[in-house]
């Protein structure tokens, strides 16, 4: 994605300028040895965030092995050319497999005649043959843990969700945002962190991903010694979502707060155009943000046991921990995964 802002008068030079950027870029050597020595400077650092160690523990415990959760090494990142570049953008940017949006003053008419011009002259005939291979999940439930020497256990508790366009979405959308999605207003913060004072944030998703199946996942930071009762804690709320649904009040203040967070993403014309563009790569139908409106509207308590059922069962979900192993054994079994094996190639 590039995203360019500029004056009307001066998108004509632009216009030039993103052909020669897309179509003959320069690679100044310069450049491109800063930008090798961040990178492997960042490979070389990346686990010294404990938050980092846990995504990548997160991805272990729940993914195969995939070319797209490799990390390239501080030596692979050093040995890059710039003719390696070179190679990797050509017939990168063809006429046909490129979505401009664009939003701002000018006649929509006269904006399409010219975009038309601009694009006849671009290649067109090379194919990209780049095959991107799907996620595949492991389905091992159980916890994880990466020892690391900290006060704080990092945890994250995931299951395998779904790919959209998917009727369980919506529902759970809204069933997440009352489990844990809805900042104060949720049961986790209330129980986790307003009733017990065990972690400064506590927060679950539903994931949105049009490419591959997503997870949903209940995130938090508590003291190590807190970590079991947190635990607790957490799955005795689902256990009651899913056993009694939410109340009348609960069921109306997520589907308003959702909708009424709609128009955010509209906030800018640059944000609306990006957005409008993702849309378009994604293949999604012209109305979705009505849809999503008419969905929200129409989630039923039943359907928040339902889901929350369905989706938050412990017997499918990870627990991925970063935290010293000694002071965890009350956590229950868990695998021990050396930071080494993070890295996973295969």
């Amino acid at each position: 994605v590039i995203s360019v802002e500029c004056m009307t008068k001066d998108f004509p030079q632009m216009l030039a300028l993103a052909k020669e950027v897309f179509l003959s870029p320069a690679f100044d050597a310069e450049a491109l040895e800063i930008q090798k020595a961040n990178a492997a400077n960042a490979y070389e650092h990346r686990y010294d965030n404990p938050a980092s160690v846990l995504n990548a523990l997160e991805e272990y415990a729940n993914y195969k092995p995939n070319p797209r959760l490799w990390n390239a090494t501080a030596e692979e990142f050093r040995k890059v050319k710039r003719e390696d570049l070179v190679k990797l953008a050509k017939g990168r940017f063809q006429s046909g497999n490129i979505i401009f949006a664009i939003s701002g003053d000018f006649s929509k008419d006269s904006m399409v005649t010219e975009l038309k011009k601009y694009f006849e002259t671009w290649p067109s005939n090379a194919k990209n043959t780049t095959v991107v291979p799907p996620m595949t999940h492991k389905n091992k439930p159980g916890i994880y843990l990466v020892d690391k020497d900290i006060t704080q256990a990092n945890i994250s508790i995931l299951a395998p969700f779904v790919k959209r366009p998917h009727a369980d979405y919506y529902p759970t959308a809204v069933a997440s945002f009352i489990l844990g999605g809805g900042s104060f207003s949720s049961r986790l913060m209330t129980r986790v962190r307003s009733d017990n004072g065990l972690a400064y944030s506590i927060h679950s998703h539903a994931g949105n991903d049009y490419r591959d199946t997503s997870y949903v996942y209940i995130r938090l930071q508590t003291k190590v010694e807190s970590a079991p009762l947190a635990l607790k804690l957490i799955q005795e709320e689902i256990d009651k979502l899913a056993k009694e649904g939410p109340t009348d009040e609960e069921l109306a203040h997520a589907t308003k707060t959702l909708i009424e967070s709609l128009p955010s993403l509209f906030d800018s014309p640059e944000n609306s155009t990006i957005l409008f563009a993702r849309d378009q790569m994604l293949g999604k139908k012209d109305s979705p943000y009505i849809d999503y409106v008419n969905e929200i509207n129409a989630v039923t308590k039943e359907q928040v046991k339902a889901m929350i059922a369905k989706y938050f069962d412990a017997s499918k979900m990870t627990t991925s921990i970063v935290g010293p192993k000694d002071k965890l054994k009350d956590i229950g079994n868990f695998t021990l995964v050396p930071i080494d094996s993070l890295d996973f190639r295969k």
